[in-house]
């Protein structure tokens, strides 16, 4: 079941922002399935100035882009936890089902 349905145009972006436990181990990674050219994803931080009322050894929030190439339907599953902990279910798992339609589709 997907925790949220995205549907996009070529060209159209959308941002996942999730937050993180850096400070602990723990990190997001991803895994796209299904059309995995029909959208680009891109893996980063917030801005440094959106950390600078954050007290000292804070995790910052991991940022998700998406970027939509051509009409298709993947399936993005996010994965947070320790690198070194592979063998053990992830700490939290999120799943989005991503639709890139024809811009004529959406009228």
């Amino acid at each position: 079941m997907a925790d949220a349905d995205i549907t996009l145009t070529p060209g159209e972006r959308r941002e996942i922002r999730l937050p993180a436990l850096g400070t602990a181990g723990f990190t997001w990674t991803w895994r796209l399935d299904g059309d995995t050219d029909s959208v680009a994803i891109a893996q980063g931080r917030p801005p440094a100035g959106e950390l600078h009322d954050s007290p000292p050894g804070a995790s910052a929030d991991i940022l998700f882009t998406l970027t939509a190439l051509r009409p298709g339907h993947a399936t993005l599953q996010l994965d947070h936890r320790r690198p070194w902990e592979q063998d053990t279910p992830p700490k939290e798992r999120r799943c989005y089902e991503i639709t890139v339609e024809s811009p004529r589709l959406r009228a």
